[in-house]
């Protein structure tokens, strides 16, 4: 049975854990992870299959705008709608707070930028391009990403 609960500062080593096995997600330390969920975990949540992880989407949130930071589901998972159970709940939690949604999403990210799609027209919603977030870092000159910020008005 898939229950949905708000992830908590004590799943950071999960979250991270989950990043790792759910590629092309960008891994982050697991201090980041305790911040986000920590801080922000009303807002973010994590899927269990009968006590075991099955997908996560983290949200950073703000008075007017809830931010899809990751979403993941294990490879074995995927194809089942669990993504699209994570983005509904967070639409759900924007209509009620009066809130925006925005995510960014890879160039070639096919399958996450059909997920938002796909949720927001079930709405009757419009995933709507709002900029390039394009980062580079003067430490690393092969370090580049370039993402579309997308946004989504309840």
């Amino acid at each position: 049975m898939i229950t949905l609960r708000n992830a908590a500062g004590s799943d950071a080593g999960l979250l991270r854990h989950m990043a790792r096995s759910c590629p092309p997600l960008d891994l982050h330390t697991s201090y980041t992870y305790w911040v986000a969920a920590e801080y922000f975990g009303s807002g973010s949540y994590i899927l269990e299959d009968d006590g075991i992880c099955a997908g996560y989407i983290m949200t950073v949130q703000t008075p007017e705008t809830i931010f899809v930071w990751q979403i993941g589901i294990l490879p074995e998972y995927r194809g089942r709608g669990l993504s699209r159970r994570l983005i509904d709940r967070v639409l759900d939690d924007a209509a009620a707070s009066g809130r925006g949604v925005e995510v960014t999403i890879a160039k070639n990210n096919a399958a996450s930028f059909a997920a938002f799609t796909s949720a927001a027209g079930a709405r009757g919603l419009v995933l709507e391009p709002k900029d390039t977030v394009e980062l580079k870092d003067p430490d690393d000159p092969a370090f580049y990403e370039n993402e579309i910020r997308y946004g989504i008005k309840i």
